[in-house]
């Protein structure tokens, strides 16, 4: 087995079209696996892959599996071994730009989700971008989340939370570092937790919030928390339809 860069420690395999065969081939590899990073996004790994995903995840400290039509089912299948991982820094469950396949968690994976942020001690970045969460995955996140000490970096773009779904998360990212909420139907009721957010964080420094529907109610909000925090570094709020009242607000 060859990784793709000479003394690398990195293998990517993706966009390959890989199905279960080809993951189970991996998994049964006998030899030295010098990795400890492993791109799989893109390809076709499914629910009936995700038992060969059990024999990668000793000694990975990142693991990609992005676009690969994984639903909750696929998930749980794996989630002992995610629990008791202790060496797994970054996870991506989400979904690659422009690929026509996608992984779809929904409320089960939002609750294997969950457990794995209440018992995992050792992840620090879980991308779960577009997995069909809805707003009862959002509220599962949301109280995980204030129960876990490591996670730094959480992405849940198009994740149709709207506001019920994002408040809980949003309640409890002040330990986050950078926090991806786009494209989730949110109304200008998460201003004011967005304020709280950003008075009583001492570590968040990137914030995306665009495509939502904050208008220059949430944009009032937004800058009176912005008043008040001295660590954010990005502000992603486009497509928010503020207009100039709300951008002279947030100047």
């Amino acid at each position: 087995m060859r990784r793709n860069v000479k003394n690398s420690n990195a293998l990517n395999l993706q966009d390959l079209r890989l199905g279960v065969n080809a993951i189970l081939a991996l998994s049964n590899y006998s030899g030295p696996k010098k990795f400890d990073k492993l791109n799989l996004a893109g390809n076709q790994i499914s629910d009936y892959g995700m038992h060969a995903i059990k024999n990668l995840l000793p000694n990975l400290s990142f693991l990609n599996l992005a676009s690969n039509m994984i639903s909750g089912d696929g998930l749980e299948l794996i989630l002992e071994d995610l629990i008791k991982n202790t060496t797994l820094k970054s996870l991506d469950l989400g979904v690659m730009e422009g690929s026509i396949r996608k992984n779809s968690l929904g409320i089960q994976g939002a609750i294997c989700i969950s457990a794995l942020l209440i018992w995992n001690k050792s992840l620090e970045m879980l991308s779960l971008n577009d997995n069909d969460l809805g707003s009862d995955g959002g509220e599962c996140l949301g109280i995980a989340l204030a129960q876990n000490d490591t996670i730094k970096t959480l992405k849940v773009a198009e994740n149709d939370l709207k506001s019920e779904g994002a408040i809980p998360i949003i309640k409890s990212s002040k330990k986050l570092e950078v926090l991806n909420l786009s494209k989730n139907f949110m109304k200008s009721d998460v201003g004011k937790p967005i304020a709280k957010l950003l008075k009583c964080t001492n570590s968040l420094k990137k914030l995306y919030v665009d495509f939502n529907e904050l208008m220059i109610p949430g944009a009032k909000w937004i800058a009176k928390g912005l008043k008040q925090n001295s660590t954010l570094e990005v502000l992603n709020i486009k497509g928010n339809i503020i207009g100039d009242e709300g951008c002279v607000l947030l100047a």
